[in-house]
């Protein structure tokens, strides 16, 4: 008899997921031939699953069209119309699940072993791609600077106590740590022994160049409405390209910062992975560079060139 497990790869946000969550749709099928459902009825248009994770608890700005006993019916519904024994769930948005007694419920009935997957991302990168992230979403367009966001973060970028939560309730065993790198998700299928990359057009949550990032949080200040906040990026982008030679001589983010930030963290990943990687460093040594923008005044040269 198979063992009935329930893979929940929780996250973190910026560490690849959406590219994982696209290779897994892909390869749905090699896992199905294998018993791991990755459900359908759940997921959202990118394929994570954040219908399931945002039914148990919705946050600022989304919700699910689920309650939490829908969203667990629907995947307990396809385990029994493919005939699966296990299901992998995936999506960065998942609270602590054993907080909620419809789930612990949800698990007796339909499982024996409960694994859960985190991908971890170098403290330094994970905060320059968040604030990426907010400050070309024109549904968020985050005010703040990259310091004050950092200063908001710093419970979220300590990796080994949330790991800590998650193991009370399934054990060191059922923890698998994945550190971010250019092959993360061949990694992530490689526990599932299955072959699949990301889309080749690689347009799945696509960044922004940080260079022009400085820019753009002057020059849509004041927008309010959303298409013009995008045609800014796009009048942005195209002035960049224009530019002759490499004209970044701003520091985002000096080699100062990025190295502070992650010292600050070195000692508790070193943990994490001799406790759940059998390793001494989470993350290799780096090369530090400095992370530079292009100064406003001279986009807007060439913006207003091409006017």
């Amino acid at each position: 008899m198979n063992n009935r497990t329930l893979y929940l790869h929780v996250g973190w946000s910026k560490t690849g997921t959406s590219a994982i969550q696209a290779a897994l749709h892909s390869v749905a099928d090699q896992l199905l031939a294998k018993g791991i459902l990755y459900p359908k009825s759940v997921q959202w248009n990118d394929h994570s699953h954040h219908k399931f994770s945002l039914a148990f608890n919705a946050t600022s700005g989304y919700g699910s069209e689920f309650s939490a006993e829908q969203a667990m019916a629907h995947v307990v519904n396809e385990i029994k119309q493919t005939g699966a024994h296990s299901v992998l769930l995936s999506s960065e948005l998942s609270p602590l699940y054993f907080n909620f007694a419809n789930f612990k419920q949800f698990v007796s009935e339909n499982f024996d072993t409960v694994k859960v997957i985190f991908t971890v991302r170098r403290q330094s990168e994970f905060i320059l791609s968040l604030f990426n992230q907010l400050i070309k979403d024109p549904k968020v367009r985050y005010p703040g600077t990259l310091f004050a966001l950092s200063m908001s973060n710093m419970h979220t970028m300590s990796y080994l106590p949330r790991i800590n939560d998650w193991a009370q309730h399934v054990g060191d065993k059922n923890i698998h740590v994945i550190p971010y790198s250019k092959t993360v998700v061949q990694d992530f299928l490689d526990i599932f022994d299955v072959a699949g990359s990301a889309p080749e057009n690689s347009s799945v949550n696509q960044s922004i160049p940080n260079e022009l990032i400085q820019a753009i949080k002057l020059f849509n200040g004041g927008v309010n409405n959303e298409a013009s906040y995008q045609q800014t990026i796009n009048q942005l982008l195209q002035a960049s390209k224009q530019l002759e030679g490499n004209q970044a001589n701003g520091v985002l983010f000096s080699i100062a910062e990025q190295r502070g930030l992650d010292n600050h963290f070195n000692h508790q990943n070193n943990q994490l992975a001799k406790r759940f990687l059998n390793k001494e460093r989470l993350f290799d040594e780096k090369d530090y560079k400095p992370v530079k923008f292009i100064p406003p005044n001279i986009l807007k040269q060439r913006m207003d060139v091409n006017k």
